[in-house]
């Protein structure tokens, strides 16, 4: 198989509201134009960027496009299946993402347990309106961990379910992507990427994961799906800088067919 060109590497990188939480939406927005992003995932809780649901999606779908950045993805609010009031949110961020013209939406509930319980009614719900579901491993979170993150697709055992392969945060579990990707890379859906060091994060190609072999063995398996593009240095205020070097890094050494 081909390997993809530079072109259509840098065409998939998403840029995530995490690296700068600080940044409103319009500083967000204006900053990912300058590094060359063309895309934007979107956050609806934490981050300054965020969307709030409820409010208007073409406004922030506006605002985003007037700075040249589709969105593509979505996180949804967190999902407590016993209450009506989050099912009427839940309804609500579903909208407004296909609105906003995201694809794929992060699945999000307070427990495993809430997770396979309220499964069947979100995946009817998101599939109505061409959504994409993705669990997400997540440090701090209910899937924390890839044994976690498996347990919980095996008990919703639905085939819409689909995976976000969280190479930053497996990897500070103690799971490298390559120990997760047979059991998850066939339902991958979409891919953050972060460089890791004792489980913090680091700049690109300073820390302990293979970024080069990932993208060689996405490309291998021909995933065509979208790459977020995440660094997270809460102790140092140059985070634009660190991306800038991320994305010369990446083009570099992961982007040219090996």
């Amino acid at each position: 198989m081909a390997s993809p060109s530079i072109a259509a590497w840098q065409n998939r990188l998403v840029a995530s509201p995490a690296c700068n939480p600080q940044w409103s939406a319009p500083e967000a927005f204006a900053a990912y134009q300058n590094l060359g992003f063309q895309k934007f995932e979107v956050f609806t809780s934490w981050v300054h960027s965020r969307f709030e649901v409820g409010s208007d999606p073409a406004a922030y779908r506006g605002l985003a496009g007037q700075h040249g950045l589709r969105l593509t993805s979505f996180h949804l609010p967190v999902l407590d299946p016993d209450q009506p009031t989050d099912w009427e949110t839940f309804a609500v961020a579903a909208d407004a993402a296909r609105a906003l013209g995201a694809s794929i939406v992060l699945y999000k509930a307070k427990t495993r347990e809430a997770y396979v319980r309220g499964a069947p009614r979100a995946l009817d719900l998101l599939e109505s309106r061409g959504l994409t579901p993705v669990l997400q491993n997540h440090r701090g979170s209910a899937l924390d961990s890839l044994e976690n993150t498996l347990t919980t697709l095996e008990q919703i055992n639905d085939p819409r379910m689909k995976v976000l392969l969280e190479v930053g945060h497996l990897h500070a579990a103690g799971c490298p992507w390559q120990a997760a990707w047979p059991a998850l890379g066939s339902r991958t859906v979409l891919v953050h990427i972060k460089d890791i060091a004792d489980g913090r994060s680091v700049p690109y190609g300073t820390g302990e994961v293979d970024l080069r072999g990932l993208f060689s063995t996405l490309s291998d398996h021909g995933y065509e799906g979208d790459i977020v593009v995440e660094i997270e240095i809460r102790e140092e205020p140059e985070t634009d800088r660190h991306l800038r070097e991320a994305l010369d890094f990446l083009r570099t050494h992961c982007f040219s067919p090996a």
